[in-house]
C-alpha cells in the first residue's frame, strides 16, 4: 500500500485522491501534522468508520494550519481536507450519500475526492478561495450537490437530524472500540447537531428539538472535563523551558494525566449508557418525520439566507464589542458565535454557494484563533487551581512553578487577541 501523504508531502496546489483506491480506504481515517490533534483548540474532527471504503483523510499544515473534516467517512461518503503552509484553512462538512450526491473534497488548491461504494461515480473538486501560494483556504460544505434553492427547508432538517444522528452513532462506536479522540468526537458531534437544531428553531414545531439540544447539551458537557484536561496537558507539556523545574513538571503533568484517566473512564461511561443509546434511537426516530412548521414548505433559497444572516448579526454584535482587555469570557462567547456561524454557513452552502463558503472560511479562521485563546484560558485557570492546592498543602515552590506556567499562558492570550482584532477590522 502506498505510504500516507505527511504534511510536509503536500504542496499548496498538488492533488490529493481519497478514493476507495488511493491507499487510505481502510477502516481507520488519517490525521497528519501539527495543530490538528486537538493541542490547540483546533478541531480535527477525523474519526474513520469506513468499512466499506469511502475515507477520510485530514492533512495538516506545518505551521498553524488548521484542517477540520467533520462528518465521518463511510462506505457511501468520501472526505478530504488539505490545510495549506501558514495559516490555511480547509473544513469539510459534505456527505455523498447513496441517494447519489458526489464526494466533496476541499483543499487550499485543489483535492478530488472519489465518491465511496453506493454513490455515483466521479469527483467533486474543492475551488480554492486563495490561491496556492501560501495562505490557501478551501472549503467544500454539505454535499447535498445538485438540489440549490429550490430543496424545500423542512427536507433539509430532517437531512440535518439524519446526518447528525449517523455522527453521534459512530462517534458512540469509537468509544466502544476505545479509539483515540473517541470521546472528543462524541462532543463534537453533540455541538454540531445542536447548532443545526437552532439554526431550524423556527422551522421546528413543538418542544423535541429543544428537547434534544438539552439532552445534546448533557452528553456534550459530560465529555467536557476529559477533553479539556487532554488539551491542556498538551499545552503544559509543549510549553515548558529548561527554565522549570523538571521535577515538578513532572508532577504536574502526572496529575493531570491522573484526572485525564478519571474522566476518561467516567465519559466513556456515561456515552455508553442507557440514556446516550436512547439519544441515538431518538434521532433515528426524528429524522425520519420531524414534526416541522408552516416554514418547512418554504423552499431552502427563499430561508437559509434569512437563517444564516441571523447568525452572522449575533456574532458581529458581540465582536465589535472585544476590546483587548475584555474578559475571557466575553472572548469565549465570541468563539461559540463564530462556530455556530460556521456551521450554519456549512449547512447553507449548498444552497447559497460561494458566498456561504466564503463565510464558513472566515468563521473557521475565527473559530481557530479563538479556540486557541479559550486553550490557553482554560490551562491558567487549572493550573491556578493546582496552584491553590499545592500552596494549601505547604508546597511553596510547586505552588511557585504553576504560577509561572500560569502566567505563561495568560501570556499567550494577548497575541491571539490582537490577530483577532486585526482580521475582523481588517477592511
Amino acid at each position: 500500500m502506498e505510504a500516507h501523504p505527511s504534511a510536509a508531502d503536500v504542496a499548496p496546489g498538488a492533488r490529493v485522491d481519497a478514493g476507495p483506491d488511493s491507499g487510505v480506504g481502510d477502516a481507520d481515517s488519517l490525521a497528519v501534522g501539527a495543530g490538528i490533534a486537538g493541542a490547540s483548540g483546533v478541531e480535527a474532527d477525523g474519526g474513520g468508520d469506513s468499512p466499506d471504503g469511502g475515507a477520510e483523510v485530514v492533512v495538516g499544515a506545518p505551521v498553524g494550519g488548521v484542517a477540520t473534516a467533520e462528518g465521518v467517512a463511510d462506505g457511501a461518503e468520501a472526505l478530504a481536507a488539505v490545510g495549506a503552509p501558514s495559516v490555511g484553512v480547509a473544513t469539510v462538512e459534505g456527505v455523498a450519500d447513496a441517494a447519489g450526491a458526489g464526494a466533496p473534497s476541499a483543499v487550499g488548491a485543489s483535492v478530488a475526492g472519489e465518491a465511496g461504494a453506493g454513490s455515483e461515480a466521479g469527483a467533486a473538486v474543492g475551488e480554492p478561495v486563495v490561491g496556492a501560494s501560501g495562505a490557501g483556504v478551501g472549503v467544500a460544505v454539505d454535499g447535498a450537490v445538485g438540489d440549490g434553492g429550490g430543496l424545500l427547508v423542512g427536507e433539509l432538517v430532517g437531512r440535518a437530524v439524519e446526518k447528525g444522528g449517523r455522527r453521534l452513532g459512530k462517534a458512540v462506536r469509537m468509544v466502544e472500540r476505545g479509539e483515540e479522540d473517541a470521546i472528543h468526537q462524541v462532543r463534537v458531534s453533540c455541538r454540531r447537531l445542536r447548532s443545526d437544531l437552532k439554526l431550524f428553531r423556527k422551522v421546528i414545531a413543538g418542544d423535541w428539538g429543544e428537547k434534544l439540544r438539552v439532552e445534546l447539551a448533557w452528553l456534550a458537557n459530560s465529555c467536557g472535563e476529559a477533553r479539556d484536561l487532554e488539551v491542556i496537558a498538551e499545552l503544559v507539556r509543549d510549553g515548558v523551558t529548561s527554565e522549570d523545574d523538571a521535577e515538578h513538571v513532572a508532577t504536574i503533568l502526572g496529575t493531570l494525566t491522573a484526572g485525564l484517566e478519571r474522566a476518561s473512564g467516567q465519559s466513556a461511561e456515561v456515552v455508553l449508557g442507557e440514556r446516550t443509546a436512547l439519544l441515538v434511537r431518538e434521532l433515528q426516530v426524528v429524522a425520519a418525520a420531524p414534526e416541522l412548521s408552516g416554514l418547512a414548505e418554504k423552499t431552502s433559497g427563499q430561508v437559509l439566507p434569512k437563517l444564516l444572516k441571523a447568525a452572522r448579526r449575533k456574532f458581529e454584535a458581540s465582536a465589535e464589542l472585544l476590546k483587548p482587555w475584555s474578559p475571557d469570557d466575553d472572548w469565549h462567547e465570541v468563539r461559540l458565535l463564530a462556530k455556530r456561524v460556521r456551521y450554519a454557513a456549512d449547512t447553507s452552502a449548498s444552497v447559497l454557494g460561494d458566498e456561504a463558503r466564503d463565510i464558513a472560511v472566515q468563521a473557521a479562521r475565527f473559530q481557530e484563533l479563538l479556540g486557541q485563546h479559550q486553550d490557553h484560558c482554560a490551562a491558567a485557570d487549572a493550573l491556578t487551581r493546582l496552584a491553590q492546592d499545592a500552596a494549601a498543602q505547604g508546597d511553596a515552590e510547586l505552588s511557585f512553578t504553576l504560577g509561572r506556567l500560569t502566567e505563561r499562558h495568560r501570556a499567550a492570550r494577548k497575541p491571539l487577541r490582537e490577530e483577532f482584532l486585526n482580521q475582523y477590522h481588517r477592511p
